[in-house]
């Protein structure tokens, strides 16, 4: 059982750096250009992407807040 909670970790561990390295790249963007726009895009589809896989009773918040918190400030 340790094994298995070690491998979800690991997976929610690596959601997080994906997010977090999509939401840097979309802080260096002008607001509101078409590339700000559709990395906006990409980064709902991975986090709808991501919903689809966590384990049914899980709850998550929902998307679409549009703020970038800085870590350590969650």
């Amino acid at each position: 059982e340790s094994s298995l909670l070690e491998a979800r970790l690991t997976r929610a561990r690596n959601w997080n750096d994906d997010l977090d390295s999509l939401y840097a790249r979309l802080a260096a963007m002008p607001e509101g250009s078409p590339e700000a726009n559709q990395l906006w895009t990409e980064i709902q589809r991975h986090k709808q992407a991501i919903a689809e896989q966590v384990p049914a009773g899980v709850q998550i918040r929902p998307g679409g807040r549009g703020q970038i918190v800085p870590r350590g400030r969650r």
